[in-house]
């Protein structure tokens, strides 16, 4: 029997609301007990809620080679929008998949820049089942890799 080294996937999640950054990481992390994906990837998560400390870490571990999905919230504080990490995400990695999410329908309605057409970026309304919405994106992810 032939044993294939498992994936290795990067959750990195910017979250300034500390109760909705744990629950979704918390969220992510059960997926990694289902059997399809047990043995397909290593689901490995980061929680931050200073941009800069997101930031930091994301220029010294994201690569092109790894796979890793970003979930960022909009309104971050600090002066600092989830867009403008966008921004900077797309320069470091065109490849990450990045999900911004808002409580503002209005601001997510508002975004209107070419690269949202971009397979690797969605926009999403925080709800109550946005956690879940989140899950789905991560599943559908990992069975795409």
């Amino acid at each position: 029997m032939k044993l294939t080294k498992a994936k290795q996937i990067n959750i990195l999640i910017l979250e300034d609301d500390l109760y909705y950054n744990s629950l979704l990481a918390q969220k992510i992390q059960i997926l990694q007990q289902k059997s399809d994906i047990q043995n397909k990837v290593n689901i490995h998560i980061k929680q931050f809620n200073i941009p800069l400390d997101f930031l930091h870490t994301v220029k010294s571990t994201v690569s092109e080679n790894t796979s890793t999905i970003a979930f960022i919230d909009y309104f971050l504080g600090y002066g600092i929008t989830g867009l403008d990490i966008v921004y900077l995400l797309q320069e470091i990695n065109k490849n990450i998949k990045i999900i911004l999410m808002s409580q503002s329908e209005k601001t997510i309605q508002n975004l209107k820049e070419p690269f949202w057409t971009n397979k690797n970026f969605i926009k999403i309304i925080k709800h109550d089942y946005t956690p879940d919405i989140c899950c789905t994106i991560v599943e559908n992810h990992i069975k795409n890799i």
